[in-house]
């Protein structure tokens, strides 16, 4: 099995709300993406608490609020803040000509 990394365009660097947060489906993914001036960070868009969309949750300081259950992740890491959760998984990103790109890992058989 060998696996191929790509660079997926998601949008515009200020599309990204600035401590904010916005999800977008790429790749049959849901990612969620942050933004703190021109460094970009982007995690799955689920809690690690009980696998539960964090999207529809609070964001303030950068810091994310499960919805669900009240487990708080910092955007800017991932870090679960008030519970021993593991942190949110993460995606590479980077910023070509202000446009986001993500890294995504696909496995092929050979």
């Amino acid at each position: 099995m060998t696996s191929i990394q790509h660079w997926q365009p998601v949008a515009e660097i200020y599309d990204i709300p600035q401590q904010g947060m916005i999800s977008f489906e790429i790749s049959g993914l849901s990612l969620l993406f942050s933004r703190q001036g021109q460094q970009v960070s982007c995690f799955a868009n689920s809690c690690t608490h009980l696998d539960r969309p964090l999207d529809m949750g609070n964001v303030c300081n950068g810091v994310v609020t499960c919805p669900f259950h009240g487990y708080e992740f910092e955007l800017e890491t991932g870090r679960c803040l008030n519970a021993s959760s593991p942190p949110l998984k993460s995606y590479p990103v980077r910023i070509v000509e202000n446009f986001v790109q993500v890294c995504l890992v696909e496995d092929t058989i050979d």
